[in-house]
Protein backbone atom coordinates (compact mmCIF):
# COMPACT_ATOMS: atom_id res chain seq x y z
CA UNK A 1 0.00 0.00 0.00
CA UNK A 2 1.58 3.49 -0.77
CA UNK A 3 1.40 6.15 1.33
CA UNK A 4 -0.87 8.78 0.21
CA UNK A 5 -0.02 12.59 -0.55
CA UNK A 6 -0.89 15.02 1.95
CA UNK A 7 -1.51 18.60 1.14
CA UNK A 8 2.43 19.49 1.98
CA UNK A 9 3.40 16.67 -0.38
CA UNK A 10 1.16 18.62 -3.16
CA UNK A 11 2.61 22.24 -2.35
CA UNK A 12 5.91 21.32 -1.60
CA UNK A 13 6.10 19.77 -5.10
CA UNK A 14 4.41 22.30 -6.83
CA UNK A 15 7.52 24.77 -5.05
CA UNK A 16 9.76 22.44 -6.88
CA UNK A 17 8.24 22.58 -9.72
CA UNK A 18 8.85 26.26 -10.13
CA UNK A 19 12.38 26.25 -8.73
CA UNK A 20 13.57 23.25 -11.44
CA UNK A 21 11.95 25.74 -13.81
CA UNK A 22 14.53 28.29 -12.95
CA UNK A 23 15.84 28.27 -16.56
CA UNK A 24 12.37 28.42 -18.60
CA UNK A 25 11.41 31.26 -16.06
CA UNK A 26 14.27 33.04 -17.47
CA UNK A 27 13.05 32.42 -21.00
CA UNK A 28 9.53 33.58 -20.44
CA UNK A 29 10.83 37.22 -19.84
CA UNK A 30 12.24 39.96 -21.22
CA UNK A 31 14.53 41.31 -18.12
CA UNK A 32 17.70 39.57 -17.68
CA UNK A 33 19.06 37.40 -15.06
CA UNK A 34 20.84 39.82 -13.02
CA UNK A 35 17.49 42.60 -12.46
CA UNK A 36 16.30 43.11 -8.93
CA UNK A 37 13.08 43.37 -7.18
CA UNK A 38 12.78 46.55 -7.89
CA UNK A 39 13.18 46.41 -11.78
CA UNK A 40 11.18 43.82 -11.59
CA UNK A 41 8.14 45.24 -9.52
CA UNK A 42 7.57 48.30 -11.99
CA UNK A 43 6.74 46.09 -15.10
CA UNK A 44 4.66 44.03 -13.01
CA UNK A 45 2.81 46.84 -11.80
CA UNK A 46 2.74 47.88 -15.67
CA UNK A 47 1.34 44.65 -16.97
CA UNK A 48 -2.60 44.72 -17.09
CA UNK A 49 -4.78 41.22 -15.62
CA UNK A 50 -6.21 41.67 -18.78
CA UNK A 51 -2.84 41.03 -20.89
CA UNK A 52 -1.98 37.92 -18.42
CA UNK A 53 -5.52 36.19 -19.28
CA UNK A 54 -5.37 36.87 -22.93
CA UNK A 55 -1.79 34.54 -22.79
CA UNK A 56 -3.80 32.20 -20.17
CA UNK A 57 -6.42 31.50 -22.60
CA UNK A 58 -4.24 31.42 -25.68
CA UNK A 59 -2.57 28.59 -24.26
CA UNK A 60 -5.08 26.74 -22.22
CA UNK A 61 -7.16 27.24 -26.16
CA UNK A 62 -4.41 26.65 -27.86
CA UNK A 63 -5.67 23.43 -29.94
CA UNK A 64 -8.66 24.94 -30.08
CA UNK A 65 -7.43 28.56 -32.19
CA UNK A 66 -4.78 26.30 -33.94
CA UNK A 67 -6.52 23.22 -35.09
CA UNK A 68 -4.03 21.98 -37.43
CA UNK A 69 -1.82 21.02 -34.21
CA UNK A 70 -4.41 19.01 -32.71
CA UNK A 71 -2.76 15.84 -33.36
CA UNK A 72 0.38 17.16 -31.56
CA UNK A 73 -1.41 17.73 -28.16
CA UNK A 74 -3.97 15.18 -28.50
CA UNK A 75 -2.00 12.53 -27.14
CA UNK A 76 -1.05 14.81 -23.84
CA UNK A 77 -4.68 15.46 -23.39
CA UNK A 78 -5.50 12.13 -23.78
CA UNK A 79 -2.67 11.30 -21.49
CA UNK A 80 -3.53 13.48 -18.86
CA UNK A 81 -7.34 12.44 -19.14
CA UNK A 82 -6.65 8.19 -18.64
CA UNK A 83 -3.92 8.81 -16.10
CA UNK A 84 -6.39 10.78 -13.88
CA UNK A 85 -9.14 8.64 -14.18
CA UNK A 86 -6.82 5.44 -13.65
CA UNK A 87 -5.05 6.83 -10.32
CA UNK A 88 -8.06 8.30 -9.01
CA UNK A 89 -9.35 4.39 -9.32
CA UNK A 90 -6.13 2.91 -8.05
CA UNK A 91 -5.40 5.78 -5.54
CA UNK A 92 -2.80 3.42 -3.62
CA UNK A 93 -0.42 2.47 -6.59
CA UNK A 94 2.53 4.17 -7.07
CA UNK A 95 4.18 5.21 -10.53
CA UNK A 96 8.14 3.53 -9.49
CA UNK A 97 11.11 4.71 -10.20
CA UNK A 98 11.19 3.86 -13.41
CA UNK A 99 7.89 4.83 -14.84
CA UNK A 100 9.26 8.26 -13.28
CA UNK A 101 12.12 8.09 -15.37
CA UNK A 102 10.19 6.96 -18.67
CA UNK A 103 7.38 10.02 -18.31
CA UNK A 104 10.17 13.24 -18.04
CA UNK A 105 12.03 11.38 -21.47
CA UNK A 106 8.52 12.67 -22.80
CA UNK A 107 9.44 16.27 -22.05
CA UNK A 108 13.20 15.71 -23.82
CA UNK A 109 11.66 14.22 -26.80
CA UNK A 110 9.05 16.57 -26.96
CA UNK A 111 12.03 19.67 -26.71
CA UNK A 112 14.01 18.17 -29.75
CA UNK A 113 11.32 18.08 -32.33
CA UNK A 114 10.14 21.34 -31.49
CA UNK A 115 13.77 22.40 -32.20
CA UNK A 116 13.40 21.06 -35.59
CA UNK A 117 10.49 22.29 -36.07
CA UNK A 118 11.88 25.66 -35.30
CA UNK A 119 14.43 25.61 -38.18
CA UNK A 120 15.69 22.94 -39.99
CA UNK A 121 19.07 24.11 -39.47
CA UNK A 122 19.30 22.59 -36.06
CA UNK A 123 21.38 19.95 -37.37
CA UNK A 124 23.79 22.14 -38.03
CA UNK A 125 26.60 23.08 -35.02
CA UNK A 126 26.78 26.62 -36.56
CA UNK A 127 22.86 27.05 -35.46
CA UNK A 128 23.68 25.30 -32.09
CA UNK A 129 26.74 27.21 -31.45
CA UNK A 130 25.17 31.09 -32.33
CA UNK A 131 21.80 30.14 -30.19
CA UNK A 132 24.05 28.93 -27.14
CA UNK A 133 26.07 31.92 -27.29
CA UNK A 134 23.11 34.09 -27.76
CA UNK A 135 21.41 32.35 -24.27
CA UNK A 136 24.64 33.04 -22.65
CA UNK A 137 24.40 36.51 -23.57
CA UNK A 138 21.17 36.88 -22.00
CA UNK A 139 21.61 35.12 -18.74
CA UNK A 140 24.46 36.58 -18.20
CA UNK A 141 22.95 40.45 -18.63
CA UNK A 142 22.08 41.35 -22.15
CA UNK A 143 18.35 41.65 -22.84
CA UNK A 144 16.19 39.37 -25.00
CA UNK A 145 16.29 41.47 -28.11
CA UNK A 146 19.96 42.45 -27.61
CA UNK A 147 21.27 39.09 -27.56
CA UNK A 148 19.73 37.92 -30.57
CA UNK A 149 18.63 35.03 -28.89
CA UNK A 150 15.76 33.22 -30.56
CA UNK A 151 12.66 32.76 -27.88
CA UNK A 152 11.39 30.00 -28.87
CA UNK A 153 14.85 28.16 -29.27
CA UNK A 154 15.45 29.34 -25.32
CA UNK A 155 11.49 27.23 -24.63
CA UNK A 156 12.60 24.57 -26.36
CA UNK A 157 16.29 23.72 -25.41
CA UNK A 158 14.14 25.03 -21.40
CA UNK A 159 12.31 21.92 -21.54
CA UNK A 160 15.16 19.45 -22.54
CA UNK A 161 17.29 20.75 -19.72
CA UNK A 162 14.65 20.80 -17.34
CA UNK A 163 13.48 17.07 -18.30
CA UNK A 164 17.44 15.64 -18.59
CA UNK A 165 17.81 17.27 -14.70
CA UNK A 166 14.75 15.41 -13.84
CA UNK A 167 15.43 12.18 -15.00
CA UNK A 168 19.24 12.09 -13.88
CA UNK A 169 17.47 13.19 -9.98
CA UNK A 170 14.92 9.96 -10.69
CA UNK A 171 17.68 7.46 -12.07
CA UNK A 172 20.15 7.48 -9.24
CA UNK A 173 16.90 8.39 -6.89
CA UNK A 174 18.22 11.90 -5.59
CA UNK A 175 15.09 13.24 -4.06
CA UNK A 176 12.69 11.85 -1.88
CA UNK A 177 10.53 9.53 -3.51
CA UNK A 178 7.24 10.96 -3.04
CA UNK A 179 8.21 13.77 -4.19
CA UNK A 180 9.95 12.33 -7.17
CA UNK A 181 6.48 10.46 -8.37
CA UNK A 182 4.83 13.63 -8.41
CA UNK A 183 7.38 15.69 -10.13
CA UNK A 184 7.44 13.18 -12.31
CA UNK A 185 4.16 12.01 -12.79
CA UNK A 186 1.91 12.11 -15.87
CA UNK A 187 -0.01 15.35 -14.82
CA UNK A 188 3.47 17.39 -14.12
CA UNK A 189 5.16 15.87 -17.42
CA UNK A 190 2.15 16.05 -19.82
CA UNK A 191 0.89 19.99 -18.39
CA UNK A 192 4.17 21.32 -18.45
CA UNK A 193 5.16 19.66 -22.02
CA UNK A 194 1.66 21.13 -23.40
CA UNK A 195 2.40 24.70 -22.12
CA UNK A 196 5.65 24.41 -23.90
CA UNK A 197 4.27 23.04 -27.22
CA UNK A 198 1.67 26.23 -27.11
CA UNK A 199 4.10 28.84 -26.35
CA UNK A 200 6.24 27.56 -28.63
CA UNK A 201 3.59 27.38 -31.89
CA UNK A 202 1.74 30.45 -30.64
CA UNK A 203 4.90 32.46 -30.10
CA UNK A 204 3.86 34.17 -27.21
CA UNK A 205 6.15 36.83 -26.17
CA UNK A 206 8.52 36.07 -23.51
CA UNK A 207 7.45 38.10 -20.87
CA UNK A 208 6.38 37.64 -17.18
CA UNK A 209 2.66 37.58 -17.69
CA UNK A 210 3.44 34.72 -20.63
CA UNK A 211 5.15 33.18 -16.86
CA UNK A 212 2.31 33.62 -15.06
CA UNK A 213 -0.52 32.41 -17.64
CA UNK A 214 1.86 29.46 -17.69
CA UNK A 215 1.77 28.57 -14.05
CA UNK A 216 -2.23 29.56 -13.74
CA UNK A 217 -2.44 26.78 -16.35
CA UNK A 218 -0.41 24.48 -14.40
CA UNK A 219 -3.21 25.04 -11.57
CA UNK A 220 -6.16 24.83 -13.56
CA UNK A 221 -4.74 21.48 -15.30
CA UNK A 222 -3.92 20.40 -10.98
CA UNK A 223 -7.78 20.92 -10.34
CA UNK A 224 -9.32 19.40 -13.82
CA UNK A 225 -7.23 16.24 -12.79
CA UNK A 226 -8.56 16.07 -9.43
CA UNK A 227 -11.97 16.51 -10.54
CA UNK A 228 -11.59 13.67 -12.71
CA UNK A 229 -10.27 11.57 -9.96
CA UNK A 230 -13.40 12.25 -8.03
CA UNK A 231 -15.26 11.04 -10.58
CA UNK A 232 -13.45 7.73 -11.11
CA UNK A 233 -15.37 5.64 -8.99
CA UNK A 234 -14.73 4.15 -5.41
CA UNK A 235 -11.25 3.24 -5.61
CA UNK A 236 -10.90 -0.53 -6.29
CA UNK A 237 -7.59 -1.85 -5.07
Amino acid sequence: MGRQLSLMDVITAILVILVLSGIMVVSFTDINAAATVADVVPQLEEDTADYMIDRYFDIVFFPVNNPEFIPSVMPLLAGLIVVAFYYGRYRSEELGWGAATSNTLIMVVTGIILLFEISPDIVSWDYLWENMMAMLSFVTGEGLAESGADPRFMVAFGIIALGLFIIVLDYYHVWPKHLAFFISSGFTVYTLTYITIAIVYEELPLEYPTFLAGVAAILSSFLFVRTLKILSGTPDD
